[in-house]
């Protein structure tokens, strides 16, 4: 009797473990994760030549702001005389198209002439503002241009004036 009582229990310990592996077995499930990479072309800007150009200016007695547009027209001349040719500043920008791009540059730049000096505040045609812009890059490229507004004072001294402005872009 003994040897049919341990023959039980060992046959009901194998019943066990084989039903306990089974449900663990059962009890395990799969899911399966993802992996992507967005490639895209080298970003690049290059001045297309020119620059921000406000043409010739005489001060008024009161001075004035005088504004060249984004697209390079002259839009007020602020109690000043104007005349000659005005131009905005363009920078051709190549990249991958679709792709959104931040735009950064000066919100303001000092135009010099020896010690003297007039302030520009500078405006892009990217989103119209000054600072940090962005655009969705277009197939074929992209034309940032910058128009600006020089604050002139009156009896502003004579002199040609200039400067140089650093413009940043990068894929967002």
């Amino acid at each position: 009797m003994t040897n049919k009582f341990k023959s039980a229990a060992l046959a009901a310990t194998a019943v066990l473990a084989i039903g306990l592996s089974a449900t663990s077995a059962s009890a395990a499930t799969t899911a399966q994760g993802n992996a992507t990479a967005n490639i895209v072309g080298a970003l690049n800007i290059t001045n297309s030549g020119g620059s921000l150009n406000f043409g010739t200016i005489v001060p008024g007695a009161a001075g004035g702001n005088v504004v060249v547009t984004t697209g390079g027209a002259l839009s007020s001349c602020g109690g000043n005389t104007c005349y000659g040719t005005t131009d905005a500043q363009d920078f051709a920008v190549t990249g991958t198209a679709g792709q959104t791009v931040v735009v950064s540059h000066p919100a303001s730049i000092s135009l010099n002439s020896g010690a003297n000096s007039m302030t520009v505040s500078l405006v892009d045609n990217a989103s119209g503002g000054a600072g940090s812009n962005t655009f969705v890059m277009p197939v074929g490229g992209y034309t940032l241009s910058f128009g600006g507004t020089l604050a002139v004072a009156a009896g502003q001294a004579a002199g040609v004036y200039g400067a140089v402005f650093d413009v940043d872009v990068a894929y967002q």
